[in-house]
C-alpha cells in the first residue's frame, strides 16, 4: 500500500505535523511501509490531507478518487474558529462579557468555506484529534474518527522522579500564543507563589506571532498576568528535561471559549508520559482521560485551582503515585505503536468501503 500525505506547512512543520504526520511517516518507514510526502503527479493508494488549499485539493480528489484512491482529511484544531479575540488580541477581557457573547457564536466552528465544505463531504474519511471534532465534523462527513496525537517516548525520553521538595515547581508547557491561557488561573498561582508554597516555570517561545495585551513578549506578558517565574525557550531537545525537573503540570482553557472545548488532550498526555500528575481545565478531552485513573485533578474555577495545585504541592507521596498511574496509563493506551495502529485500522476501513463501490 502507497500512502502519501500533504503536510500543513511544507517549509516549516508545525507542531500537529511533527506529532501526527511526521511521526506517521517514520514508523512506517521503519517498518518498511512505502509512505512519504505528497508530490504532485505521483500514483498512490491513500492520500492524507492535512494543508488547507481547499481549492486545489477539491481539483485532486476529483482526479484520483476515479481512480478508486482514497483520501482522508487529517485536521488540525486551529482549522476551527478559536477565540482569536480571546488568545491574541485580548479584547474580551477589555470589553468583558459582551464581547464574550459576541464572540461566541464564531468559535469552535469551521472557518466558512463552501470549498472546503464540498472537499470535507466528498473525502472518504476524517480523521479528528477528539471526540467533540469528531461531532463538529460529522455534518460534513459520516466517516469521521477521532485519534489522539501519540506520545513519542523518543522525545518525551525523560521521567520525573519525585521527591520531597521545599518548593514545588508547577509547569505549563505550551506553544507561544497560548500563553494567555494562564490567565485561567493567574490568580490562583499568584497567591501560591506569595505563600511560599509552589514556583512556576513557563517552557515556551519567547515571542508571539500576534499581539497581546500590546505586546509580543511573552516574558513581559507574564509580567502583566502578575506572575512571578521561571521562563524557559521551547527546545525540542531539551523541553522534556524542563518537565522532568518540575513537579506538577498544569493545562488550562478558558470555559467560555468553545474552541476550547473541541482541542484534544495533547498536553496532559505529555506530562504524563514525563510522570507529572497534572491539574487541567475542564474540557471535555481533559475530562474523558482523567476519568480513567488517578493522574490528576480537573478544576472548573479558580477556588479548584488554588486547592488541587496546594493538595500536590504539600504531597510528594500523592504526586509520585499519581505520576506512575499517568505514566503507566500513556505506555498502555497511548504511545507512537498505539496510534499507528489505530490509524492504519481507519485507512483500512476507507479502503474497504471504497473497493466495495468499485
Amino acid at each position: 500500500m502507497k500512502i502519501r500525505i500533504a503536510l500543513l506547512n511544507y517549509e516549516k512543520p508545525t507542531a500537529s505535523d511533527r506529532r501526527r504526520r511526521l511521526s506517521l511517516i517514520n514508523f512506517l518507514q521503519h517498518k518498511g511501509e512505502d509512505v512519504g510526502l505528497y508530490q504532485e503527479g505521483e500514483d498512490f493508494d491513500v492520500l492524507i490531507v492535512a494543508n488547507r488549499d481547499f481549492e486545489r485539493w477539491l481539483h485532486i480528489i476529483e482526479s484520483v478518487q476515479n481512480r478508486c484512491q482514497v483520501v482522508i482529511f487529517d485536521i488540525t484544531d486551529n482549522i476551527l474558529q478559536s477565540g482569536f479575540l480571546t488568545t491574541h488580541l485580548g479584547l474580551t477581557h477589555r470589553f468583558g462579557i459582551l464581547a464574550k457573547r459576541l464572540v461566541g457564536a464564531m468559535m469552535g466552528k469551521p472557518w466558512p468555506s463552501p470549498i472546503a465544505e464540498e472537499f470535507w463531504k466528498k473525502c472518504d474519511g476524517i480523521v479528528t484529534g477528539s471526540k467533540e471534532q469528531a461531532r463538529i465534523f460529522a455534518a460534513y462527513n459520516k466517516h469521521v474518527v477521532d485519534i489522539v496525537d501519540p506520545v513519542d517516548l523518543n522525545e518525551y525520553n525523560t521521567v520525573k522522579i519525585h521527591k520531597s521538595r521545599s518548593l514545588p515547581v508547577v509547569v505549563w508547557e505550551g506553544t507561544a500564543d497560548n500563553l494567555p491561557y494562564l490567565r485561567v488561573c493567574a490568580k490562583p498561582l499568584s497567591l501560591l507563589i506569595k505563600e511560599g508554597i509552589i514556583s512556576l516555570k513557563v517552557v515556551t517561545d519567547r515571542y508571539r506571532n500576534s499581539r497581546y495585551w500590546g505586546t509580543k513578549d511573552n516574558r513581559k506578558l507574564m509580567r502583566k498576568m502578575g506572575l512571578k517565574g521561571e521562563f524557559v525557550e521551547w527546545q525540542l531537545t531539551t523541553f522534556a528535561k524542563e518537565l522532568a525537573d518540575a513537579d506538577i503540570g498544569i493545562a488550562l482553557l478558558p470555559s467560555y471559549d468553545p474552541f476550547a472545548f473541541t482541542k484534544p488532550a495533547n498536553k496532559i498526555l505529555g506530562y504524563m508520559a514525563i510522570g507529572l500528575p497534572v491539574v487541567a481545565s475542564g474540557t471535555p478531552a481533559y475530562k474523558e482521560i482523567l476519568s480513567k485513573g488517578k493522574f490528576g485533578f480537573v478544576a472548573e474555577n479558580e477556588l479548584e485551582w488554588y486547592r488541587a495545585l496546594k493538595r500536590l504541592a504539600q504531597d510528594p507521596y500523592l504526586r509520585q503515585e499519581m505520576g506512575k498511574s499517568g505514566r503507566s496509563f500513556i505506555l498502555k493506551e497511548y504511545t507512537l505503536s498505539h496510534y499507528v495502529e489505530r490509524y492504519m485500522t481507519f485507512i483500512q476501513e476507507c479502503l474497504a468501503r471504497k473497493q466495495q463501490r468499485g
